[in-house]
């Protein structure tokens, strides 16, 4: 049945949580009408809806249409826990954490929406700007076993000290950031592999050499002292592997030698006391 004469919709909004005590009936004379604003105590909510025609003669004889709809969303508030680097490399890092999926299935009131996956906010450790947003999307529910949700995050700057946290979405809102996690990507534990011995011996007018060899990521920066000051230029070299080199001893080149190799995150030292003789 479509218009005629007294024609008008009869809207039926009935709460389906039992905490709602709202039951809706309205009569819309206007069949242009396309939207109806009802006020509701709770946020994303499930409610039956129908909507039956009518016109002077009676009602439509064919069943009317029923749907169910939700209440406007919220920010969630129940937010991710345990968050746990997994594995990290040059430029990604696997993030796990936890989070209950009867929340996800079941519609529930922590959420206040419709669940629409999780974002994982990457930041500078020490600037707190965000440096990556990657989304996960409502899919990860059907990648997973019990609580326990993981997700790859690629194109991370390399050997940089970062943080990360996840939340998570609905249609229009996010929750706060679980915990944050810190991690390094590309790092590996600074090491000097070969180090000068502890006492040298050196004769007068013949070059010297003292070892400061070392490993990990990113590369160190070595630096030396004579008596703990910092050697700059003159009759030293320091050469690509780190060692430092004498061209030709002096007697005052007798002393404390330290190498000092550094990176971001780490220092080593290593020394030797060298003795020039005639």
């Amino acid at each position: 049945m479509h218009g005629g004469r007294g024609f008008y919709y009869k809207l039926e909004i009935t709460p389906l949580n039992q905490s709602e005590s709202v039951n809706e009936t309205a009569i819309v004379t206007d069949w242009t009408t396309h939207f109806y604003s009802l006020k509701v105590q709770n946020v994303y909510a499930p409610y039956r809806i129908t909507i039956q025609s009518f016109n002077s003669h009676g009602e439509c004889t064919s069943p009317p249409p029923t749907i169910i709809g939700y209440s406007f969303e919220a920010k969630p508030v129940i937010t991710p826990t345990s968050v746990v680097v997994e594995n990290v490399g040059k430029t990604f890092v696997i993030l796990s954490w936890s989070f209950d999926t009867h929340e996800i299935l079941n519609n529930s009131s922590k959420l206040r929406g419709e669940f629409k996956g999780f974002k994982i906010i990457v930041r500078s450790h020490d600037k707190e700007d965000v440096l990556l947003e990657h989304l996960t999307g409502p899919d990860i529910v059907s990648k997973v076993s019990g609580n326990k949700f993981t997700a790859l995050v690629e194109g991370l700057p390399g050997y940089t000290l970062l943080t990360a946290g996840v939340a998570v979405l609905n249609t229009y809102y996010q929750s706060d950031s679980s915990s944050s996690v810190n991690f390094t990507t590309g790092y590996e534990a600074l090491q000097i592999l070969t180090s000068p011995v502890r006492h040298m011996n050196a004769t007068r007018g013949k070059p010297v050499s003292m070892m400061c060899k070392t490993s990990g990521k990113p590369k160190a920066q070595i630096t030396w002292y004579k008596d703990y000051v910092h050697i700059t230029g003159g009759q030293y070299s320091v050469l690509s592997d780190g060692s430092l080199v004498i061209q030709s001893a002096v007697l005052t080149d007798s002393g404390h030698y330290i190498c000092r190799a550094n990176t971001t995150y780490e220092v080593k030292l290593a020394g030797t006391h060298l003795l020039v003789l005639n």
